[in-house]
């Protein structure tokens, strides 16, 4: 949208695009093989779900190979997933070599003289320069190389969020195990054993209270929060444009023009 409003076109075409193209491509494909993998009745089909970061691994390293009966998802998917890995490879010279080469043909006699009136100064400044192409490759590439690997890394980020819902599975069995189960299999009388689930059943809920509702709610909800603001947003956030500026009557008061009294 930002693009589009300043109208930097080259930008749009030749570097926003194709990283939403290369992005999803591979990882909103991924996304799509989630929601079609959890949609999919396995148990009446009589079949083994197929891993879906063996599906990925292989859709990238097995590039062009036959997918076996088990690993199959829907029908056409080899096809489909060459396609999507040749999009997103060819999205990453796009990204590279066009801006810069078009940046290129239209400088290259240099910057045209521009005029940049400074307000608080009253004067006008004229400034022209030379096209530095590698300046500008250079930089491009620090971009491309960043979004690339970026992309791989900040996904591969988000596993710490499947390595927390295990923690979380391993503390509800043992839990459940060393508290609530020893107490059922507890010997003696019919009173002691009343007396013993029943302590046991207070132990369990708040260890599961305090552990798992409250630790790991509250450690997940942090990881969350991280990842959606360094490895979600870094996607789409550049920091150029103007500095915030909070709403202040003062500053507005400071910079309102008072017209001339006689």
């Amino acid at each position: 949208s930002n693009s589009i409003y300043f109208k930097k076109w080259k930008d749009l075409l030749f570097e926003n695009i194709p990283e939403y193209i290369f992005l999803l491509s591979i990882f909103g494909y991924l996304c799509v093989l989630i929601v079609l993998k959890w949609s999919t009745d396995w148990v009446g089909l009589a079949l083994r779900p197929p891993p879906l970061l063996d599906t990925l691994l292989n859709m990238l390293l097995d590039f062009g190979g036959s997918i076996e009966k088990d690993m199959l998802l829907y029908p056409g998917q080899a096809t489909v997933q060459v396609f999507l890995v040749v999009l997103a490879f060819l999205a990453v010279p796009v990204m590279l070599l066009v801006k810069p080469l078009l940046l290129r043909a239209e400088h290259r006699d240099g910057y045209k003289q521009i005029e940049l009136e400074d307000n608080s100064a009253e004067e006008v400044v004229e400034e022209q320069g030379d096209f530095d192409f590698a300046d500008v490759m250079i930089h491009q590439s620090i971009h491309t190389i960043e979004y690339v690997l970026g992309s791989v890394s900040n996904t591969a980020s988000y596993l710490r969020l499947w390595a927390l819902s295990l923690a979380h599975a391993g503390l509800s069995e043992v839990f459940w195990e060393r508290v609530v189960l020893n107490a059922l299999e507890l010997e003696g009388s019919a009173q002691l054993q009343a007396v013993a689930v029943f302590l046991a059943f207070a132990v369990w809920a708040g260890l599961t209270f305090g552990v798992l509702m409250v630790m790991e709610t509250l450690s997940a909800c942090l990881h969350d929060i991280r990842l959606h603001w360094v490895e979600f947003q870094n996607k789409f956030y550049a920091a150029d444009g103007y500095p915030f500026t909070p709403l202040s009557f003062k500053t507005a008061y400071e910079s309102y023009d008072k017209p001339d009294s006689d």
